[in-house]
């Protein structure tokens, strides 16, 4: 289970992890648009990232 705390530091890479895993829950927060955006943006980056190392691997395969 990953907890995560707002006022803290947010180590991605778990974050990531543990979001595929289903393993999150969320605390009831009114997030503002800005907060909405940015992790919408920074999920799309890790997926991103993660289709490109599949890619990495198949081709190296």
């Amino acid at each position: 289970m990953y907890n995560l705390d707002t006022k803290e530091e947010v180590d991605l890479d778990r974050f990531m992890e543990a979001l595929e895993n289903n393993e999150i829950q969320i605390v009831s927060k009114e997030w503002t648009e800005e907060e909405k955006a940015e992790l919408s943006r920074e999920i799309a980056k890790r997926r991103a990232m993660q289709k490109e190392a599949l890619a990495s691997k198949a081709v190296l395969a």
